[in-house]
């Protein structure tokens, strides 16, 4: 890809106009649509809200000045220079306000949920996390710029894995890639400690007195097993998500558009997250089958899971009667779910750990017409397709929001998850506590949910933020 030029403020000048509505028309079809186009982007970027750099907020002062005066060659010259999904001219846009070792906090191994959105459409009745009031969206610039640092931290892991091999490699002559390849053709899956005793007696115990020693440790799981840091995927493998009380085919980001004038969407947001590092777990309600957006950022994730199947953790389906279309339409809902299912269930890329959920109320009076029209076609239409999915059913307990009763037995609560750092759409960085059991797994005190920590990594208003409050 070429470099676009960088925009110069003498270039450009310093008047602002205060644009007016107006139309750029022109006697040549093609050409209409061109600049149509390029109208749209313009005003796109106008309407963004993540803070712009001085480049970008001059940039933002010719395209005013271009729309005020209708002026089609200018807008047309100024084209290049808009941010699109497939260009986004990521120089336009404020680095996220964090120091060097904030970043390593933030957007390290603790690092949970890159909330793209805040809201629902779906209004589920047994959900556990009340959505906002209102839907409020990431800005696809700031999904950029988190996984910038993303990366980068991933970069700074894999130079630590690099070292910690070769320390083991010089003090046991024991390669760890060797190690893997003959566990992997012996058809043994980590832990694996019985079959290292066996066959490399010295490397536990060289692994156990060296770990302790090597910067490698804080970049790490706490609750890493020893043998476990014998595999560069379980050392280096870290499943974040995309949503809490959202659902990220809900997203879109009209400001921040395609090349051809559609909205970035969720399978631009799975892109720019996903990693063989950073796989990531989607839980969605699906959508109606009216929604092609939704519809086509769902291909967007399947086309790049089977590219690589690394980038995706877990797809997971809610299917429930408390759902918005379940309650109002349960056939039309139903069949909407099958197109949900036959796009996320592909047989070529799901897994064994891709299911589907069915909320069940054992006392809701509608129960037996929804288990008619909806759930029992549904697992026969996924029987029928041979999908090599789980389907679990979850009773409602006394955590399901407005369908949970005081004399629920049950006492699943679905939102004590996601353990550790999350960064909400506006900026906001929020900690959900954690301990860890007997067993070094990681557990939220049911109840809890993610509170905000006073910082912001970004302010959709522009002002400047100095991340003067404790992240976690």
């Amino acid at each position: 890809m070429s470099k676009t030029p960088e925009i110069s403020t003498s270039s450009f000048g310093d008047e602002l106009l205060i644009p007016v509505p107006c139309t750029i028309r022109s006697e040549d079809p093609n050409r209409e649509n061109n600049t149509v186009l390029l109208e749209k982007r313009a005003k796109a970027y106008l309407a963004q809200r993540y803070p712009l750099t001085s480049e970008g907020k001059t940039l933002r002062g010719e395209v005013v000045k271009a729309l005020g005066y209708s002026d089609t060659k200018r807008v047309k010259e100024l084209g290049i220079y808009l941010p699109t999904v497939e260009n986004p001219q990521l120089h336009l846009f404020k680095d996220l306000e964090c120091t060097p070792e904030q970043e390593e906090q933030l957007f390290g191994w603790d690092l949970a949920n890159v909330q793209c959105t805040a809201g629902c459409t779906h209004d589920c009745l047994q959900c556990s996390t009340p959505p906002a009031e209102k839907m409020e969206i990431m800005p696809y610039a700031a999904v950029l710029k988190i996984s910038e640092k993303m990366r980068e931290q991933e970069a700074k892991k894999d130079d630590l894995w690099a070292s910690w091999t070769e320390l083991i490699r010089n003090g046991t002559g024991i390669d760890l890639e060797e190690v893997e390849r003959q566990c992997a053709s012996r058809g043994i899956s980590y832990p694996f400690a019985g079959f290292l005793e066996k066959y490399y007696p010295t490397l536990i115990p060289f692994v156990k007195s060296e770990y302790t020693k090597h910067p490698i440790k804080y970049t790490l799981n706490p609750s890493t097993n020893v043998d476990y840091l014998l595999v560069k995927r379980a050392v280096l493998r870290k499943v974040i998500t995309n949503y809490y009380n959202n659902d990220v085919f809900d997203y879109a980001d009209k400001t921040f558009p395609h090349e051809d004038g559609t909205p970035a969407d969720y399978g631009d947001v799975f892109a720019a997250c996903a990693s063989d590092a950073r796989p990531v777990h989607v839980t969605t309600a699906g959508w109606s089958r009216k929604n092609k957006p939704a519809k086509r950022a769902a291909d967007k994730v399947m086309a790049a899971c089977r590219n690589n199947p690394h980038l995706k953790d877990m797809i997971r389906v809610s299917v429930s009667s408390g759902e918005r279309r379940a309650r109002s339409n349960p056939d039309d809902y139903r069949e909407d779910m099958k197109e949900v299912i036959k796009t996320l269930m592909q047989t070529s890329t799901s897994g064994l750990r891709d299911n589907i959920i069915f909320y069940s109320d054992p006392k809701d009076p509608p129960k037996k017409e929804y288990l008619q029209k909806v759930a029992w076609p549904l697992e026969a239409f996924i029987v029928s397709h041979h999908m090599p999915i789980v389907i679990t059913s979850t009773d409602i307990s006394h955590f399901s929001g407005r369908q949970a009763r005081e004399d629920s037995k049950g006492d699943h609560d679905g939102a004590a998850c996601m353990p550790g750092i999350h960064v909400w759409p506006d900026g906001t960085i929020a900690y959900q506590a954690y301990t860890f059991n007997g067993h070094a797994r990681m557990e939220v005190k049911k109840g809890e949910r993610p509170r905000p920590t006073g910082a912001k990594i970004y302010r959709l208003d522009g002002h400047n933020n100095h991340m003067n409050s404790t992240l976690v």
